[in-house]
């Protein structure tokens, strides 16, 4: 689950370098707001990658499991195979499992609105 990104464009300036940070694809629009300086409080699942007191980490989702990969290491936690997780660092697996809590009830909230 590793995926480059290649940001080029006049519109963004980083200053022509190679970061290598972990980030999930919901970190995009923290990330592209706040180089063209808006406001992206609006977006509670992304973070800037580029902002140094947060913590870079990728996290993702499947059906029935969810997987986090941090400098730390990474777990994978899939319903159909519990053994998966022995060993894993319960850190990550931890951090995960509220990830996927906090995103199923805040889902759960909005299920009755409509956009």
């Amino acid at each position: 689950h590793h995926i480059p990104l290649v940001l080029a464009g006049g519109a963004l300036t980083v200053g022509g370098e190679r970061v290598d940070k972990l980030a999930s694809q919901t970190d995009l629009a923290a990330t592209l707001l706040a180089r063209m300086g808006i406001d992206h409080s609006d977006f509670a699942y992304s973070k800037d990658i580029f902002d140094p007191s947060l913590p870079k980490f990728g996290y993702y989702v499947f059906n029935e499991g969810f997987g986090v990969t941090s400098a730390a290491g990474d777990v994978v936690w899939d319903r159909a195979m519990p053994a998966a997780c022995e060993g894993a660092d319960t850190t990550l697996l931890d951090a995960g499992r509220t990830l996927l809590q906090t995103t199923h009830v805040d889902l759960g909230l909005r299920e009755n609105t409509h956009i």
